[in-house]
């Protein structure tokens, strides 16, 4: 028959950043690719453009274009909405 070959193996920190971007790689696409996140992903889009077509009606028939700070609260307020389910 042969003869076998002897395989060393090697344990360094290059293979170990390798394999952690392998990793995060494999894991990001199997997130992203899952229906349930895409589902609740559209959902949330779906909640913040409701969100953003009401922000300039302050009440009294009175308009006012949104600030940094009013945005910022509708959109926590539309994905916590959506961190709940």
């Amino acid at each position: 028959m042969g003869s076998f070959v002897t395989v060393k193996p090697i344990f360094n920190s290059s293979l170990t950043a390798r394999q952690i971007v392998s990793q995060v790689k494999l894991e990001t696409i199997s997130i992203l690719k899952n229906t349930a996140f895409i589902v609740i992903m559209i959902f949330g889009a779906i909640n913040l453009i409701s969100s953003m077509s009401f922000a300039t009606s302050q009440g009294f028939g009175l308009t006012a274009f949104p600030v940094t700070y009013q945005v910022l609260d509708i959109i926590e307020g539309s994905f916590i909405c959506s961190l709940l389910l």
